[in-house]
């Protein structure tokens, strides 16, 4: 649409994907304005989804959210996303000994944020974490895209690896 020398139209972006808009314009005098080209604009209708399974995930127990394992577990997680970024997971990761005492799991959390914990392919992007330690864990995991958007709130997991049998049984009988 035209008002006085202004010129004005729009351009839709229908569809999901990455674009870069370049516009020249010449007027009748054949004058070439200098090319614009904007910055990439990504249209993201879509949910990060974030789906963990567990190996060997032969549980020996519950109680309660809380699984009990007698061998070391891996996690894999898969986050299916277009606009994935490793910076943008947010991993709560919590470990205690049977004392209660805090283990450091820092390390794993902050591996998840680096490229190198994750392997893609297209749109799937997938990191392991192996609980190999005696520890009580809790984990919980979030993703948001670019867009600002965020994945379904997931569900902590509770569970406990113990590969140690039991030490310094004794039996003490007492008679009358």
């Amino acid at each position: 649409t035209k008002s006085g020398d202004v010129w004005t139209g729009t351009v839709n972006f229908s569809n999901d994907g990455h674009y870069i808009l370049k516009l020249n314009y010449s007027d009748r005098s054949t004058n070439k304005m200098e090319e614009y080209v904007s910055g990439e604009i990504i249209i993201d209708e879509y949910d990060p989804v974030i789906e963990v399974s567990y190996s060997p995930d032969k549980e020996v127990y519950s109680s309660g959210e809380r699984k009990y394992y007698n061998e070391e577990q891996t996690a894999t997680i898969k986050i299916t996303e277009h606009n994935f970024d490793p910076s943008n997971v947010e991993v709560v990761l919590t470990a205690e000994d049977i004392d209660g005492n805090t283990i450091d799991v820092s390390n794993i959390v902050s591996q998840l944020s680096s490229n190198s914990a994750w392997k893609s392919d297209g749109d799937v992007h997938t990191a392991t974490i192996r609980y190999s330690e005696d520890a009580n864990y809790t984990f919980s995991i979030s993703c948001t895209d670019p867009s600002e958007r965020v994945s379904a709130e997931y569900t902590p997991d509770e569970f406990t690896v113990d590969k140690s049998a039991p030490t310094n049984f004794s039996v003490n009988i007492k008679t009358d």
